[in-house]
């Protein structure tokens, strides 16, 4: 199961898997790193990524590519997103559930 965000992305960049959907965001993130950073940081902060997170995993993972490591963030805080919007309208499934998030 994929957020509403994540299917927005998808259908918005015409991405099928979340694989392809990891690879074109790690690449516009690379893009922006290189020509645009102040954008960036702005879409950041809007997504509402951690700026200790992204420190962190950057420190932490230095021999790793920087777009991916931010791309995996933006997922990771996407789902966290829509978890939340779920508890909050009452639509998350029971903890039990095996389809549970």
């Amino acid at each position: 199961m994929h957020t509403g965000i994540e299917h927005e992305i998808r259908l918005r960049w015409q991405i099928d898997k979340r694989e392809d959907l990891f690879t074109a965001l790690a690449t516009r993130i690379n893009d922006l790193i290189d020509h645009d950073f102040g954008h960036l940081v702005q879409l950041l902060y809007q997504i509402d990524v951690s700026e200790k997170k992204i420190n962190e995993v950057l420190a932490l993972h230095a021999d790793q590519p920087a777009g991916e490591l931010l791309a995996t963030l933006v997922l990771e805080r996407m789902a966290a997103i829509a978890r939340s919007r779920a508890d909050n309208q009452g639509l998350r499934p029971p903890a039990d559930d095996p389809m549970a998030w």
